[in-house]
């Protein structure tokens, strides 16, 4: 796929709410398959809305930071892409689902390093594409870049820059799947990987399933707790 890149400094953040969202033209636009908040104040879309929206075409959701706390079910083929200039948080117990369709989640799209690709696990927290690829990752240039840890601690850890917690799934169900990350890479001495997946399933049927994590660290008296790609009780 070919995606372009916009300038995101004047976007919000935007959250994926069950309830409670906006409407249309009131913090959030759609224009030409993409929706954008309107402003960079923070906006809340109603899935019933995205859900909408993707079913009549390929959508693509773009804003500095994207949190989705409401699941997404499509039953149309059509490609689902989250874009972000920082992060990306599938929440606990939520999950992305389209039938054929490519899901990509995109984070730290400016180049900046900042910006990881997280999963917060629990039930039913999967991403199921039917058949589509699935892509996780992140960067200016999302076929060479990698989404960025960050100093934010889950499980006694930070964040990876692509972060499975347990329960979390990708299904593809034939399609690709993709995982581009990297770690935060500071000189402490806590467990900071480029990818994590713990009690995490990756299942791609006859499809491919590609891991791509980079390590690094700056020293210091403490050296850093560096790894590149880390699975506890994960399967793929």
């Amino acid at each position: 796929d070919t995606f372009d890149i916009v300038d995101q400094n004047n976007l919000g953040t935007l959250t994926i709410v069950a309830s409670g969202g906006v409407t249309e033209n009131n913090g959030w636009v759609y224009s030409n398959g993409v929706i954008r908040p309107t402003s960079t104040s923070a906006v809340n879309v109603n899935a019933s809305s995205v859900l909408a929206k993707l079913n009549l075409n390929h959508l693509t959701i773009e804003a500095s930071s994207i949190t989705v706390n409401s699941s997404i079910t499509s039953t149309y083929v059509n490609d689902l892409a989250l874009k972000a200039s920082g992060s990306i948080t599938l929440g606990s117990s939520v999950g992305i689902t389209t039938n054929g369709g490519d899901v990509t989640l995109w984070s730290d799209r400016d180049g900046n390093g900042a910006g990881y690709v997280l999963l917060e696990g629990g039930t039913n927290n999967v991403i199921f594409s039917g058949g589509g690829n699935i892509f996780l990752g992140g960067g200016a240039d999302v076929s060479t870049g990698f989404a960025r840890g960050a100093a934010v601690t889950r499980d006694l850890e930070y964040v990876a820059g692509v972060h499975l917690r347990n329960g979390s799934t990708l299904n593809s169900n034939g399609g690709n799947i993709t995982l581009r990350g990297q770690n935060f890479g500071d000189n402490t001495f806590i467990v900071q990987a480029g990818i994590r997946m713990t009690g995490s399933t990756l299942d791609a049927g006859i499809g491919k399933i590609s891991l791509h994590g980079v390590a690094g660290g700056s020293g210091g008296n403490s050296g850093t707790n560096a790894q590149g790609i880390t699975m506890t009780g994960s399967n793929s």
